[in-house]
């Protein structure tokens, strides 16, 4: 059988399944951006990278070095702005051609117009220059940001690739996120939301003649993508003068349209630093739910080896965080021998970007500055500058909640008690807000993926 990328259990697996690894579960429903080898299956367990597996008294061990071999890594200062750059722009066309150096032309690449997947097409269009690159852009009319293809086509143009658009709710449902199209896998899909965009990419992939779609999964996160007063707070420790701190604020002052008083408070209060520490260490890690019925894994680690960090920038733990997470972010879409490579995964990349003073990373007002001066000459002024993309309709508009939760009533999710049926049936009565919606699709892929072994 033919199925998309992602880790396929042996049929040995799926016809006599373990048990459930409840304690996993619990807190995959709290956050599905857990980072651990525990999969939702007892007693089976993934290798994630980084780590080493030993074998002592007869018990296997898994043991991450990774993150203290990113904890140790060291801020380049010596390095100027322009250096950098050419760095990136390096070692970004080294990682595409690693990607695809197996498949030749034979690729296509998930391109909605934003920077990281524009950057993805120019240098596949550097390497491959004798033979347009295929581009498959998900375009939504529904997206409350509007029509965004005008940038698709700008890139689409600029590339002299093999433009394909495809309307991005054509394979999904209001009333499922569509399990028909998965296949049997260890643990939960975390991109539950994107089943039918994922096998949407795949069908137009093998329908090209292609074999591999490279996407840029991860890219927002190694190039920092992210409230900026976080980093302009970590930016005030390298000051060393009463003119260099005031050209600090009144750089972000500019850059967001507010008041130099305003950013100093904001800045220096440090509020929203510590909110981004809290998803790694603190309170946030694992959110209390009004809706489900599970036990926190409170002496549970984030990431693997997660002490080694515990002194990191929490811009360096964003983006890693970010690169670690990407790793999760795969389906297993039934029918389509296709593989999914991202772009940005790549260990020198990563590194250069975690030891990239913070400033390069916004240079001249710019998110992801070092990403964008890189291929400047290439990319359209409009795609340099442009600053976000939208994400398709709005939540409360993607599903019929009433209808999803009377489903869920009969469930395995409601049987094995992760949430109980009153709620559901309160649910069902009054509608959903947005945090009741962000809960029941959480339940919903847990439920479509339980379907595959609760026999």
């Amino acid at each position: 059988m033919n199925y998309g990328q992602g880790i396929i259990l042996r049929k040995k697996i799926i016809n006599n399944p373990p048990s459930f690894n409840t304690s996993y579960l619990s807190g995959w429903l709290l956050n599905p951006a857990w980072c651990t080898p525990e999969t939702g299956l007892s007693g089976i367990n993934e290798l994630l990278s980084g780590a080493i597996l030993s074998f002592i008294g007869g018990v296997f061990e898994q043991k991450d070095r990774l993150s203290e071999i990113v904890a140790a890594l060291r801020t380049e200062y010596d390095k100027d702005f322009g250096q950098t750059v050419d760095n990136f722009r390096r070692l970004i066309i080294n990682s595409v051609r690693h990607k695809t150096r197996l498949f030749k032309h034979e690729f296509s690449i998930a391109c909605s117009g934003g920077i990281d997947s524009s950057v993805a097409a120019i240098v596949a269009n550097i390497i491959y220059p004798e033979r347009p690159v295929t581009l498959i852009n998900c375009y939504s009319e529904e997206d409350y940001h509007g029509d965004e293809r005008f940038y698709f086509r700008l890139i689409a143009e600029k590339v002299k690739g093999k433009p394909i658009e495809v309307e991005i709710n054509s394979l999904s449902s209001r009333y499922s996120l569509s399990p028909e199209l998965l296949m049997p896998s260890p643990r939960p899909c975390k991109m539950s939301a994107a089943v039918g965009i994922q096998a949407l990419l795949f069908r137009e992939t093998a329908q090209s003649g292609c074999h591999m779609i490279l996407t840029g999964d991860g890219g927002d996160q190694l190039f920092l993508k992210m409230n900026q007063t976080v980093i302009w707070k970590e930016l005030l420790g390298r000051c060393f003068s009463a003119l260099s701190f005031i050209k600090v604020i009144s750089g972000l002052a500019i850059q967001q349209r507010r008041s130099f008083w305003s950013i100093l408070h904001d800045t220096v209060n440090g509020r929203e630093l510590a909110r981004y520490r809290s998803h790694f260490f603190g309170e946030k890690r694992f959110p209390d739910s009004a809706f489900l019925n599970v036990t926190k894994p409170e002496k549970a680690n984030m990431m693997p080896n997660e002490h080694a960090l515990i002194d990191m920038q929490t811009s360096r733990l964003f983006q890693f965080y970010g690169m670690r997470n990407a790793e999760f972010n795969r389906l297993t879409i039934r029918g389509f021998d296709i593989q999914e490579r991202k772009a940005f995964i790549f260990w020198p990349l990563i590194k250069a970007s975690l030891q990239a003073p913070r400033i390069f990373h916004m240079a001249d007002g710019n998110c992801r500055a070092a990403e964008r001066y890189a291929f400047k000459n290439e990319l359209p002024d409009e795609i340099f500058y442009r600053t976000s993309k939208g994400a398709g309709r709005e939540i409360l508009s993607r599903y019929d909640y009433k209808f999803i939760a009377e489903c869920l009533v009969n469930g395995p999710v409601c049987r094995y008690g992760f949430v109980s049926s009153a709620i559901l049936q309160k649910i069902i009565r009054r509608g959903a807000d947005s945090d009741t919606a962000a809960a029941l699709i959480r339940l919903s892929a847990l439920n479509d993926w339980m379907m595959f072994y609760d026999k």
